[in-house]
C-alpha cells in the first residue's frame, strides 16, 4: 500500500488541499486450499486401477502419469485462504452442510466413460453423470464461500465433476515434460467403463500442498457431514 500526495493550487494566498490518495495493490495468491469429496468406494478404485494397469500394458512410460489412488476425490473448488485463520471459512462450510442436511436430500454421483479434461489431452478422466442434487449442492456451498470474499476464489459456472485417472504434470523448471498429450489409443478400450457410484456422505476442505504421511492423502483442514 502506497500513499501519494496531491496538491491542489500553489502560491502565496492560495488554498493548498492536501489529499492523501491511497492506492492498494493486492497481489494474486496462489490457491492453496480446496474443497472435494473423497472417494472410497472399493468399486470405482478398482476401475480406476484397471483402466491405469491397461495403459501403462500399451506404455510403460505412462506409469509416471498415473493419478494415486490414495488421493482420489472430486473438487468443487479452488482458492487461497488463510491457513491461521479458517474459522470463518469453516463456519461458512458448517453452514452449507446443515442447509444441505435440512433439505432432507441424499447426493450420489455415478461415474462413466473415459475421456480427456477440456479435450487437451493432458488429463484422461471420468465424469460424473449429469445430477441436478449436484447442482443444487454445488450452489449452496459456492453461494456460503462467496460471502466471505476469499482471495482467488476458482468458481465455474460450466463445473464438470470427475474423478483423475491420468495426468501430465507441469515439468520442473528447465526440463521438458514427458509427452504433449495422452493419446486415446491407450485407453480406447475403457472409453465406456462404469466406474460406479460414490455417496456423498461428507465434504472436505483439503491443503493442497500438503499430504498425510500415514495414507498419502491430502491433509484434511476441516469435515463437515452432510447426511
Amino acid at each position: 500500500m502506497a500513499t501519494a500526495q496531491q496538491v491542489l493550487g500553489e502560491g502565496e494566498g492560495d488554498i493548498v488541499r492536501v489529499v492523501d490518495v491511497e492506492q492498494k495493490v493486492r497481489k494474486k495468491k496462489s490457491h492453496n486450499v480446496f474443497t472435494a469429496f473423497k472417494v472410497t468406494n472399493p468399486e470405482i478404485l478398482e476401475n480406476i486401477r484397471l483402466v491405469q494397469a491397461s495403459a501403462v500394458k500399451s506404455d510403460p512410460t505412462l506409469q509416471e502419469l498415473l493419478f494415486p489412488l490414495a488421493r482420489a476425490h472430486i473438487t468443487l473448488h479452488a482458492f487461497y485462504a488463510d491457513l491461521d485463520n479458517l474459522g470463518p471459512l469453516e463456519g461458512a462450510l458448517e453452514q452449507a452442510a446443515k442447509a444441505w442436511r435440512d433439505s432432507g436430500k441424499e447426493l450420489r454421483l455415478h461415474f462413466r466413460g473415459v475421456t480427456t479434461f477440456k479435450d487437451e489431452g493432458q488429463i484422461v478422466i471420468t465424469r460424473a453423470l449429469s445430477n441436478p442434487d449436484l447442482d443444487k449442492f454445488y450452489a449452496i456451498v459456492t453461494d456460503a464461500i462467496s460471502r466471505l470474499n476469499l482471495d482467488g476464489v476458482a468458481l465455474h459456472p460450466s463445473f464438470e465433476p470427475h474423478l483423475t485417472l491420468m495426468k501430465i504434470r507441469r515439468p520442473r523448471r528447465g526440463t521438458q515434460p514427458i509427452r504433449a498429450r495422452i493419446e486415446e489409443m491407450h485407453y480406447v478400450t475403457h472409453k465406456d467403463t462404469d466406474f460406479g457410484t460414490h455417496d456423498c456422505r461428507s465434504l472436505q476442505l483439503l491443503a493442497m500442498a500438503k499430504l498425510d504421511g500415514d495414507t498419502g492423502y491430502y491433509q484434511v483442514l476441516k469435515e463437515v457431514p452432510l447426511t
